[in-house]
């Protein structure tokens, strides 16, 4: 693997330095002042297309062939069960909610390749932030059935800190619309905080807190979905 690496580094760094000796006149696809936006479309067996917003990219050419890009990932879930005191639906109804709140932030760095006139590979380098917060909150619930006079909530937040290098493609269909792919490679490290735990059964309350744990991986990163871009 770390041959592997070595061997892309090298090539990419070729590559970069080979691009400054490319006409002007034919950075069009990546020159200074461009600025683009994207999302992806999901794809499936079925013949249907969807687009999924649950990333949204900004690119920016500083300078020919180099760009700053920002990504922001929002993802956002709220969800009640309801649990009745008798089988057939009648009596009193307890809950149970689960919430997650995450958000990732990706910086980074690309720097485009050759001089088609439709096609726009890169390279690059970045860093990714990701926050999460996990909420369970039960009233009147315990083990998925109506427990009277019981309530119980969990909360607990998690950290993500990654430091990856890509390869990409961008296909203009059009002037300014593109379609691409992306592959990653990087190093991930996360940090679960405490797990805060409150029950009150009847009145009894009683609070208990697990210490978080934490790891870190190297691994390659690969989205199934294609961007869709317009570039301005």
């Amino acid at each position: 693997m770390k041959k592997i690496l070595l061997s892309v580094l090298i090539l990419s760094s070729s590559i970069l330095f080979a691009q400054d000796s490319i006409p002007e006149t034919q950075r069009s696809l990546h020159e200074k002042g461009k600025f683009s936006l994207e999302g992806q479309i999901q794809p499936n067996f079925n013949g249907n297309v969807w687009f999924t917003s649950g990333s949204v990219r900004g690119r920016y050419f500083y300078k020919n062939n180099r760009a700053f890009r920002f990504t922001y990932s929002p993802y956002f879930t709220n969800n009640t069960d309801k649990f009745t005191e008798n089988s057939d639906g009648t009596g009193e109804v307890g809950t149970f909610k689960t919430t997650s709140n995450r958000h990732s932030i990706g910086l980074g760095i690309e720097h485009h390749l050759g001089n088609s006139s439709k096609l726009s590979p890169y390279l690059g380098y970045g860093l990714s932030f990701s926050f999460h917060s996990d909420k369970n909150k039960a009233e009147n619930v315990m083990g998925g059935s109506y427990f009277p006079d019981y309530n119980y909530e969990s909360k607990q937040n998690v950290y993500w800190l990654g430091a990856f290098a890509m390869a990409g493609f961008d296909w203009y269909v059009l002037t300014n619309m593109y379609l691409g792919v992306e592959l990653g490679l990087g190093f991930y490290y996360n940090k679960e905080g405490n797990l805060k735990i409150q029950e009150n059964d009847n009145g009894d309350i009683e609070n208990r807190e697990y210490p978080g744990g934490s790891s870190a991986s190297f691994k390659p990163n690969y989205n199934g979905g294609i961007r869709l871009g317009w570039r301005f």
